[in-house]
């Protein structure tokens, strides 16, 4: 589980950039970024992803928030198994970024945005996180 988890995660953010990115009309797709800032375009299609939470991501994970805040592109998630499986390692967090589509990567590399997974152990009130410093993309 340990190994698989990285993986899960990094496949629900691809998930997550893929639905922002093809939600909407016709016409919102031939809209250009504003050049100077990719963020600007992540929080438009985090807010309409918003509208589509919680979302199953599969093996016990549930995405049910998604935001930006102090630098980070933050997705939560509710999961059902113990939070022992979770660590923040130089590993862990090297397999999430490999299992990230590079454009997603270069995207948050160009406006200093981190990624920051954060996991809320179903039930109970404890939580543990994985942080990726823009540094580590």
């Amino acid at each position: 589980m340990k190994k698989l988890l990285p993986f899960v995660t990094a496949l629900a953010i691809v998930c997550t950039m893929s639905i922002t990115t093809s939600c909407g009309n016709s016409d919102k797709t031939s809209e250009k970024p504003d050049a100077d800032s990719t963020v600007a375009m992540v929080e438009k299609y985090t807010g309409d992803l918003k509208e589509h939470l919680p979302i199953n991501v599969g093996d016990g994970l549930t995405l049910t928030d998604i935001y930006i805040a102090d630098g980070y592109f933050t997705e939560v998630f509710e999961f059902d198994g113990a939070l022992d499986a979770i660590e923040d390692t130089p590993e862990a967090r090297a397999a999430a970024c490999q299992a990230i589509k590079s454009q997603f990567l270069d995207l948050f590399k160009k406006d200093n945005l981190g990624i920051k997974y954060i996991y809320r152990q179903k039930g109970t009130d404890k939580e543990k996180s994985i942080t990726i410093p823009v540094s580590e993309l």
